[in-house]
């Protein structure tokens, strides 16, 4: 949700037209932004897979080449949806992954994409990231463990944070997680 906010915000600090739909529906999304040569599109992880899911000829029926990016957040990223939807309508994802209680965690370029359709990126400045197994040992290069992260932005206003796992002073995501090489 606060992603979400985030973006409205930033439209209205940059002075950009935002258009919004009450309910979301693929093929109008993108007549919307042929329309209104919309620069931006923010969604959540699925809707892009839905845009994808549209039979060729409707989809093929929009250019959405006045995007220059595409951001979503709230889920992982199907690897085989990245590729199709910057292969039609250009190298424009950016993929988000952050947290209510942590902030921007990562941000994966387009060009991180292209490299590993499947990254959540590299950590957002001032952020910091360890994988812990389950005795809080760090894990290897390319192992999966428990996603740990540090930064200035942890946010404490609606729990005490006794429901987060903390370590060294790096809270748990409550996510899953590896970093490659």
């Amino acid at each position: 949700h606060a992603w979400g906010f985030s973006q409205l915000l930033f439209s209205a600090l940059l002075a950009c037209t935002s258009v919004t739909r009450r309910k979301f529906d693929p093929e109008a999304s993108l007549d919307l932004v042929d329309r209104h040569q919309a620069t931006g599109l923010a969604v959540v992880p699925v809707m892009f897979g839905r845009i994808m899911d549209l039979p060729d000829d409707i989809r093929n029926r929009h250019s959405g080449r006045s995007l220059r990016f595409a951001t979503a957040s709230g889920s992982r990223m199907r690897p085989d949806v990245v590729t199709a939807f910057m292969d039609q309508f250009g190298d424009v994802i950016y993929n988000n992954y952050n947290a209510t209680e942590a902030g921007m965690i990562a941000t994966a370029t387009p060009a991180d994409l292209r490299a590993a359709p499947d990254t959540a990126g590299t950590p957002a400045e001032g952020t910091e990231i360890r994988i812990y197994d389950e005795q809080f040992g760090e894990v290897p290069v390319g192992e999966v463990g428990r996603i740990f992260v540090k930064n200035s932005t942890q946010f404490d206003g609606y729990t005490s944070g006794s429901t987060k796992d903390f370590h060294d002073g790096f809270m748990s995501s409550g996510d899953l997680g590896r970093i490659d090489e």
